[in-house]
């Protein structure tokens, strides 16, 4: 488990991350702490990065809001390029 900051040292909205963080290099955990979870606030570094649960695809380099609920978190699998 690590800080987003580590991995991604030249994105300077990693830096404040207090709720998401990185397991290994390639996935990145936002746990929802709510009982009755409101939208989370989860920021994706660069790259594109599919949902684990839902499968949808996400832009890296934005924020964006999502629901979740307790005991569900959201989770992101970076996506590679293929050579």
């Amino acid at each position: 488990i690590r800080h987003l900051y580590l991995h991604y040292p030249n994105d300077d909205n990693c830096r404040n991350l207090q709720r998401q963080f990185m397991l290994g290099s390639d996935m990145i955990v936002c746990p929802q702490t709510k009982k009755f979870g409101k939208k989370l606030k989860i920021y994706l570094p660069e790259g594109n990065w599919r949902h684990y649960f839902s499968g949808e695809i996400f832009s890296g380099g934005k924020y964006y809001r999502l629901s979740t609920e307790l005991g569900m978190p959201a989770v992101f699998m970076k996506l590679r390029v293929k050579d």
